[in-house]
């Protein structure tokens, strides 16, 4: 059973809008500590778990964080199966990290059973402020410091752990430790180019890709700007250009969506989310569908065509249609996304990581360039016509792609252990 990150299940983390970051390496899944408030990382006010104790208490900690809530389904028959197995693997890379001459820092796996705990049974959590961004706490580390070369001294697939022999707060990064928080110079600000579509605080890129004023979104009662509203609390309905606040549960949809805490049924009424403790053992649990293959109505036909997800399938997967005039740049986060697909490129040994959908239609015959450069994760990029088809391109980072005039593909932004935010373009050779 492949554990996911807590961190993973909710955007709690902003990181530093003023910094262009370095690309991630495969690290830990269960590395970032889950926090409401304050930073996330080594916890000096937590009491340290001895080496010894290491794989019996993060076991436990998962399995009865999971067990403790109302789910959909466990994967496991209970709580006790769940131990026995995590246990065995926590064992398996508690003694290689050992025996390949790590560190253990006994703060790391208290302060993530901290974060565990901070979970309880919600369905949400609220994110971090913006601007933050702190080092990683690995419960096994090594003592290169940044800028030397480095590799993982000791993994698990199953636990999507990854322990490398640089210094505490650092990642092996493309075999080179770094620090994930380091700046590598400002973005751009208000009246500069913005290639990658992201710019400083304060500032977004618009349509011509140049920074100007961020303007703030109108909220709960007020008009709704160009047909949007604040995503955080409101919806625009349409019909009276005001934003509406978002629904809980219980009450009925409005313009198709609810709060954070719910998903819009068939019915139109709001319904709770499962626990985000729910998906610590595996792929993150979403509302079930109806069977007959559409997103909302809730009376099944019978003939058996949908999958029963309530999603489209198929060549429609993509969530976002990305513009085909070129060069395309397009930026987002795939730890808001699902773990659903896997390219053939990547290694049997990885654990997968949730990735982005992007639907591009190219606008002439030729070979185009994708590139993921900067994203803050080792990415991997993927092309194919159909959904669940076979691959037309797949590689770490870069990769090519032959396409015919207005020949429609779907781009998917994975991550071999991990996701983040991401950066894409697309050019034509």
């Amino acid at each position: 059973m492949r554990l996911r990150s807590w961190q993973a299940l909710h955007d709690l983390v902003t990181l530093p809008a003023v910094f262009s970051l370095p690309r991630f390496p495969r690290t830990a899944v269960l590395a970032s500590t889950f926090a409401l408030a304050g930073s996330i990382g080594c916890k000096q006010e937590t009491a340290d778990i001895p080496a010894n104790e290491y794989p019996q208490r993060m076991a436990a900690g998962y399995c009865n964080a999971v067990f403790s809530c109302q789910c959909p389904e466990y994967p496991y028959a209970n709580a006790n199966e769940c131990f026995v197995d995590l246990i065995t693997a926590y064992d398996e890379v508690n003694d290689e990290a050992y025996l390949a001459g790590l560190s253990y820092d006994g703060s790391c796996p208290a302060a993530e059973l901290e974060g565990i705990d901070s979970l309880a049974c919600r369905a949400s959590q609220p994110p971090l402020p913006a601007g933050v961004c702190v080092a990683p706490c690995f419960p096994w580390h090594g003592n290169l410091t940044a800028g030397f070369p480095c590799d993982i001294a000791a993994s698990s697939a199953e636990l999507g752990l990854a322990f490398s022999n640089c210094a505490q707060g650092l990642v092996c990064s493309a075999n080179v430790c770094v620090n994930p928080c380091q700046s590598s110079g400002p973005l751009p600000g208000i009246g500069q180019p913005c290639p990658d579509n992201v710019c400083a605080t304060g500032a977004m890129c618009d349509e011509t890709m140049t920074c100007v004023a961020a303007v703030p979104l109108p909220g709960p009662g007020q008009a709704c700007a160009n047909g949007v509203c604040d995503p955080r609390n409101s919806v625009c309905v349409a019909a009276a250009n005001t934003c509406a606040a978002l629904p809980g549960v219980g009450q009925l949809c409005v313009e198709g969506q609810c709060n954070a805490d719910a998903y819009c049924s068939g019915d139109n009424v709001c319904l709770g989310l499962p626990a985000l403790a729910c998906s610590l053992l595996g792929a993150p649990v979403v509302p079930p569908g109806d069977g007959d293959g559409d997103p909302t109505t809730d009376t099944g036909d019978g003939d058996g065509d949908g999958d029963g997800d309530g999603d489209t399938g198929g060549a429609t997967c993509a969530t976002v249609e990305l513009p085909n005039t070129l060069p395309v740049s397009y930026g987002g986060d795939t730890t808001t996304e699902t773990d659903e697909y896997v390219g053939g490129c990547v290694g049997g040994d990885s654990p997968g990581a949730p990735e982005a959908k992007l639907s591009f239609t190219a606008p002439v015959s030729g070979t185009y360039s994708i590139t993921t450069e900067g994203s803050n994760f080792e990415a991997v990029v993927y092309v194919r016509s159909d959904c669940d088809g076979t691959d037309l391109a797949c590689d770490y980072d870069y990769t090519q792609v032959q396409l015919d005039a207005g020949q429609e593909v779907t781009i998917f932004v994975d991550g071999y252990e991990t996701g983040g935010l991401y950066f894409l373009q697309i050019d034509q050779l």
